[in-house]
């Protein structure tokens, strides 16, 4: 039986199906519900406008995420109260692994990654690099 269920949320289309996806979880397996969404804490992957000082768009990007987290837990309507955490990391797959891992999570719901297609000069999708397979 499941004690906690992780969520990774962001925005969009694929964060709401996966938080209807862990909330119905865990509502019929009676779990601890934790929703999480990782940020970009590298100035590489977010990096500041010129004039922002690093220390004020580090705490803006921690709002935001917050603010997003804030969203996710009130449409999402389990038995027990669900909990909410903004996560700083440096990859958005890394921090979900670290947040799953720090929270001792039994599941983690979260939305796939597809990865971009490389196309033919008619707008056909390319096989796979190294693929020997037409797809």
């Amino acid at each position: 039986m499941a004690k906690r269920i992780l969520i990774g949320y962001e925005s969009g289309e694929h964060g709401q199906g996966a938080l209807e996806l862990g909330c119905a979880l865990a509502s019929a397996l009676g779990a601890e519900l934790v929703v999480g969404h990782v940020y970009a804490w590298d100035t590489y992957l977010a990096p500041a406008p010129d004039d922002s000082p690093l220390e004020e768009w580090h705490a803006l990007l921690r709002r935001d995420a917050e603010s997003l987290v804030a969203e996710a837990l009130s449409r999402c309507q389990t038995e027990t109260a669900p909990r909410g955490i903004a996560w700083a990391s440096t990859s958005p797959a890394r921090g979900l692994y670290e947040l799953a891992t720090s929270e001792e999570a039994d599941y983690v719901v979260a939305r796939r990654l597809r990865r971009a297609r490389r196309r033919d000069r008619d707008g056909r999708a390319a096989p796979a690099q190294g693929s020997r397979y037409p797809t």
